[in-house]
């Protein structure tokens, strides 16, 4: 046996046996003034620290391996995404970074909501990161407005680049997405950001949108495009491409001997285009408001030179009333762009009048190798597109590849366009139904870029000129003619 120990309670000193109790006694009375008495100095200070319960442990009934609040905090990388609202479009394969409140409310396109509302409205950026390309995040967002309802919006000035803006109800939102960037590790990513303004519910924003404009297909960017809109969806009240002839005392030409054997789909088209006097030509190429000619043969391939004809003529016909959107005509002094359009030429100040205003490549565009304008070869349908679509946007064009292209429109054969052709051709998908090639050509799996362009599909492509949110057909013009003589 121990020589100190006796029993289990008590302690032998010296001669005396001591109970367990009465030492315990006297090592709790030590530890209280050790934590009260010397409360001022540090090694109090200490011991109360130690002693004191930790603050995050209190009030916790549960046990080990039982999920508490706390075990779901989330991460720097993850913070909670309380203050973005539930109606919101969240890409999922992302992460959010942070989420902060903005001041100017200037990025968003006020013309769809009343002025009084924008001082009340809750407005908030959120930054986030994917290891996705920006297609993948683009095309997510655009097919998630499509099928949710959301009403895409023209961009403004103050407006992020690479963005798509889209509202629904009482929120706008804007989807910017710049290009990847390598991160610190050195793999690529995408940082991406999310603008959205939340007005008031109590008060009245725009209405629903139109069952039309919920089938426009709309993957932008951002990119569109294009300048504010009066608070009226043009789309809902597009008018159809005319289904019968005008009336035939009307002095404007209306019809055609041949257009019969055009694609039934394309004949409203060109009816529309011929009824303002718009397709007629001559054997020389110069236009004429002549009826006497009758033959439109729709069915033959358009040259070069009669597509630049009519793309200058019908632009500046139904953007009669907006003089920034005509082009120019050259004058016969101005030094010509092209070896084969001198200033005699019949067409010269149309064509060189496009070669200026930078819709066809030249050397004002930077390309030098293109000396030659080759007038009287048929247009493929990538020309077409690389001609037609500048005069639709009318501001930068989204980075086009052949990806991008493919994940949009997916065209088997889009390898076989010129690299130069893509962004045309995405941005041209940005502008769902009234896209060219879908207006021209129909649904296609096959692009077909070097496939000459028949005269009826060219009078299709220029039946309309603009964006989903800000255009004229020429339906609209016939209209307003129409209205006035009445």
């Amino acid at each position: 046996m121990n020589p100190f120990q006796t029993q289990t309670n008590t302690f032998l000193l010296g001669q005396h046996i001591i109970p367990r109790s009465f030492l315990h006694g006297i090592w709790m009375i030590s530890l209280l003034c050790m934590t009260s008495g010397c409360a001022n100095s540090s090694s109090g200070d200490v011991w109360q620290r130690s002693l004191t319960p930790d603050p995050q442990l209190q009030g916790s009934p549960t046990g080990f391996g039982v999920n508490t609040p706390q075990a779901n905090l989330p991460s720097p990388l993850n913070p909670p995404q309380d203050d973005i609202p539930a109606e919101v479009p969240v890409y999922p394969n992302a992460k959010l970074i942070t989420t902060l409140t903005i001041q100017d409310k200037t990025i968003f396109p006020f013309s769809q909501v009343a002025t009084s509302n924008i001082q009340d409205a809750m407005a908030k950026v959120s930054h986030w990161s994917t290891t996705d390309s920006v297609d993948l995040i683009r095309d997510f967002f655009q097919k998630t407005f499509q099928n949710q309802g959301w009403e895409r919006l023209s961009r403004t000035p103050t407006s992020p680049p690479d963005s798509l803006i889209a509202q629904r109800n009482e929120i706008q939102v804007i989807v910017s997405t710049p290009p990847r960037q390598l991160n610190q590790s050195g793999t690529e990513e995408t940082k991406f950001t999310i603008h959205f303004l939340k007005l008031p519910t109590n008060k009245p924003t725009t209405p629903p949108s139109s069952p039309v404009s919920v089938l426009i297909p709309q993957p932008g960017s951002p990119d569109f495009i294009g300048p504010l809109w009066n608070g009226v969806n043009p789309i809902a009240n597009l008018r159809k491409p005319s289904s019968q002839s005008p009336d035939p005392t009307s002095p404007i030409p209306h019809s055609f001997s041949d257009l019969s054997k055009a694609p039934q789909s394309l004949r409203p088209y060109i009816q529309d285009l011929a009824d303002l006097g718009l397709l007629i030509t001559d054997d020389s190429g110069v236009q004429t408001k002549s009826p006497s000619q009758k033959l439109f043969r729709p069915n033959q391939p358009i040259t070069r030179r009669e597509f630049a004809r009519w793309l200058a003529t019908v632009n500046n016909r139904l953007n009669a009333a907006r003089p920034g959107r005509q082009i120019r005509l050259a004058v016969e002094t101005t030094r010509p762009s092209y070896q084969d359009i001198p200033r005699n030429d019949a067409d010269f100040a149309v064509i060189q009048g496009l070669a200026e205003a930078g819709i066809l490549p030249s050397s004002l565009t930077g390309d030098n190798t293109t000396v030659l304008f080759r007038p009287n070869i048929p247009l493929v349908r990538e020309g077409l597109l690389t001609w037609k679509v500048p005069l639709d946007v009318r501001q930068r064009l989204p980075l086009g590849t052949l990806e991008s292209v493919q994940q949009t429109w997916g065209f088997q054969d889009a390898p076989r366009i010129t690299s130069g052709a893509l962004k045309f051709i995405l941005a041209d998908y940005q502008n769902g139904e009234l896209s060219n090639i879908r207006r021209a050509f129909g649904f296609t799996t096959l692009l077909q870029p070097k496939r000459p362009v028949t005269r009826s599909e060219a009078a299709a492509a220029l039946w309309y000129f603009g964006t989903e949110g800000d255009g004229i057909s020429a339906a609209d013009v016939k209209a307003e003619i129409s209205t006035q003589s009445e």
